[in-house]
């Protein structure tokens, strides 16, 4: 049953940019998404983690998000390709927080299957953090569309 929990965690954050929730936030256009991303890249997530207010760290058991919870889920990542940036490398393993505000029960853990998704990604004080925090990944076969707006982000740049 655990296993059956985090693939159905891992299927609800790669349908993220389809969610609908108790919070309702308007939508970022992808185009918007890519030219604020300093990094790109193709990742699999492989594990969830939380971190409690207090700092501590997490690994196994269930959490629940949403405002007031207390816990900030984390998407534990292994680069696979890197399409914009260069504070990724392909094989680096990267955690990028679930948006806190998103009412979830959350199973830790590893997941058996990982799944790649695509994240958009910004510096900030803190290190790299999702371009929209409601939407951190989007599906991977958007990967065509990500690279044609770079080739446009590119050519535009030179001109």
């Amino acid at each position: 049953m655990a296993a059956g929990m985090r693939v159905l965690l891992a299927l609800c954050v790669y349908l993220l940019c389809n969610a609908t929730s108790a919070t309702k936030v308007a939508g970022m256009p992808l185009e918007k998404q890519v030219a604020g991303a300093s990094d790109i890249a193709v990742a699999r997530v492989e594990a969830f983690t939380a971190r409690t207010k207090d700092g501590a760290l997490l690994t196994k058991g269930m959490v629940r998000t949403g405002p007031g919870a207390g816990y900030t889920v984390l998407a534990q990542l292994r680069i696979l390709r890197v399409l914009k940036g260069d504070a990724l490398r392909p094989g680096m393993r990267q955690q990028v927080a679930l948006w806190p505000l998103w009412h979830m029960e959350a199973e830790l853990g590893r997941i058996r299957d990982p799944m790649p998704v695509i994240v958009l990604l910004k510096q900030s004080a803190s290190g790299l953090m999702p371009v929209y925090a409601p939407d951190p990944y989007i599906p991977p076969h958007l990967e065509r569309e990500v690279r044609a707006l770079l080739r446009r982000e590119t050519a535009s740049a030179g001109h």
